[in-house]
């Protein structure tokens, strides 16, 4: 399932030079994969974004007094990308973070996919543990010329 939301103007507000293309368009993306245990609450049943990204939740612990971890991920032509890991009340990964540069959603959700499944699939492996994400909230940023994508940084 996957919902678009966009703006809507006031008659008197002001506009954009031209309306936002319901595919998105060049420019930054801002992305977020709320991860899940598998088979334990992987399907939602309400909209409510800023619950969903709250209640993500992993089998990957972190140290106590820890609040983020800062990740580097590096694309398949060597570009690097900084994205960041917050953790849930239970001291266990809740959510990835990122932003990069794209031209619609399609090459966001594609790119931001390749970058944070390398990292998820690595860190199942090295602990021996499943993990899944639930949700993927993609938010285009600002609109402007794409670019390889080695410029951008997480929030």
């Amino acid at each position: 399932m996957s919902f678009i939301v966009g703006p809507v103007f006031a008659p008197e507000g002001a506009r954009p030079p031209a309306p936002p293309a319901p595919a998105g368009s060049p420019g930054l993306y801002e992305l977020t994969f709320v991860l899940a245990v598998p088979g334990r609450a992987v399907v939602q049943d309400e909209v409510d974004f800023a619950k969903l990204v709250q209640g993500g939740d992993s089998l990957l612990g972190v140290p106590p007094g820890t609040s983020e971890l800062r990740i580097t991920l590096r694309d398949d032509t060597g570009c690097e990308q900084s994205a960041v890991a917050h953790m849930n009340a239970s001291r266990r990964l809740r959510d990835i973070e990122l932003a990069i540069q794209a031209d619609n959603f399609t090459q966001a959700a594609s790119r931001g996919h390749d970058l944070v499944s390398q990292v998820l699939s690595r860190r199942a492996f090295l602990h021996d543990v499943a993990i899944t994400t639930s949700a993927v909230q993609i938010v285009e940023a600002l609109p402007g010329p794409a670019c390889g994508g080695c410029s951008s940084s997480a929030r």
